[in-house]
């Protein structure tokens, strides 16, 4: 399922890809790519504003 978040915290939305409780994120401030383990098979992305205080 794709997604797109700012996950590397420059500002700019980033490129994801989350399939079965594992995110694959490039990062648009480098390039560079990483791969998260989170969530578990079954759940699905929720897209929001979420705002750090």
């Amino acid at each position: 399922m794709p997604a797109a978040g700012d996950f590397d915290g420059d500002g700019k939305a980033d490129i994801a890809v989350y399939r079965g409780g594992v995110w694959y994120i490039i990062n648009s401030s480098n390039g560079s790519y990483r791969i998260e383990l989170f969530g578990l098979p079954d759940d699905e992305p929720a897209s929001a504003a979420y705002i750090q205080p």
